[in-house]
């Protein structure tokens, strides 16, 4: 997180559900808006694939609930019936009762190896990417995502290798081969003295996608992450522990979608700075002063959430600050 720069494009998705009667989110391309470094109380979430995330109390989570997915923050999750405050959930066998968080996607490194650039290179070459638009009866579209490389039968050890190295890359998804049509070559004058085939990639639009974050192929530009339909959640997993780790310096980002995916969890920003909040509000804040300021400070405050001394503390200093620089500025204009 530390990392990003505003205006860098993110992976991301709906914010809320696409539709009431078959609640799903899509996966949409997002771009960074705001960043900002703060001081917070962090805790480190452990979850039972072994994963460990360190976040704010405050921060939202995509979890499952009975019927679908919904938003919860990290001090509100349950591990066996409690959470993080020292709540406990009501309700018969309750004690049993373990927040599950939505995990569609793995966090994927470049596999640098000769095999993985071999196969790179047989994409960019004799290989296609490409999305497709299918129409279903009900008027809705779904997208589809076809990777493949063309080859011919008479390089037998070609062909082998396309396929090992497809399912060792797709982790063991069978490839799919398909004969490619002699019609339009024989109508075109063309003689065809053997056979050709596609071999295609299989599995959803996200095991594609892992697929070409491992081997990297320069065509992989060409995705629209806007196209890759709609989220389905495969690697969900449990909260198994919630630990504080006292106050530690934290980066607060914000993007377009009002989302952003994390180590493969879906993650909701921190709307700090959209103009609904109270950072929004910056220009007219500066222009008050002494008791105004500050009542509009708390005021806002409290519409968005509970503030704490400290972040109360940090806001009147920032503020403090640059009310003395625009004054200096105005001063020097005059």
């Amino acid at each position: 997180m530390g990392d990003i720069e505003v205006g860098q494009k993110i992976f991301a998705f709906d914010e809320n559900n696409s539709r009431q009667s078959q609640p799903r989110r899509s996966w949409r391309l997002g771009e960074v808006t705001h960043i900002h470094r703060e001081v917070q109380e962090v805790f480190d979430v452990e979850l039972e694939n072994g994963d460990h995330i360190k976040t704010t109390g405050e921060h939202q989570w995509l979890i499952k609930s009975k019927f679908s997915y919904e938003w919860m923050a990290t001090k509100d999750m349950w591990v066996n019936g409690v959470n993080v405050q020292g709540k406990h959930k009501t309700g018969p066998h309750t004690n049993m009762t373990t927040t599950v968080v939505c995990k569609p996607i793995n966090v994927i490194s470049h596999n640098i190896t000769y095999e993985s650039g071999w196969l790179a290179g047989m994409i960019d070459a004799d290989g296609h990417i490409c999305q497709q638009n299918i129409h279903n009866e009900d008027g809705t579209i779904r997208y589809g995502l076809r990777i493949g490389v063309a080859q011919s039968e008479k390089y037998p050890e070609l062909c082998s290798k396309i396929v090992q190295l497809m399912e060792k890359f797709t982790e063991n998804n069978k490839p799919c081969r398909q004969w490619m049509q002699k019609e339009n070559t024989s109508k075109k004058g063309i003689r065809c003295t053997c056979q050709t085939w596609q071999f295609l990639v299989t599995g959803t639009n996200i095991e594609k996608m892992q697929f070409l974050m491992r081997v990297r192929s320069n065509k992989m530009s060409k995705i629209d992450i806007n196209k890759l339909g709609m989220i389905r959640s495969k690697y969900n997993t449990k909260v198994k522990s919630i630990t504080p780790m006292g106050k530690e310096e934290i980066v607060v980002m914000e993007t377009s979608t009002r989302t952003f995916v994390a180590n493969g969890y879906m993650m909701h920003n921190c709307n700090r700075f959209r103009s609904d909040h109270l950072i929004g509000y910056r220009e007219n804040l500066i222009r008050k002063i002494g008791l105004k300021r500050f009542e509009l400070l708390n005021w806002k405050a409290h519409q968005t959430k509970k503030w704490s001394c400290f972040e109360l503390e940090e806001l009147i200093k920032y503020y403090t600050i640059l009310v003395d620089k625009l004054s200096k500025e105005k001063s020097i204009k005059v």
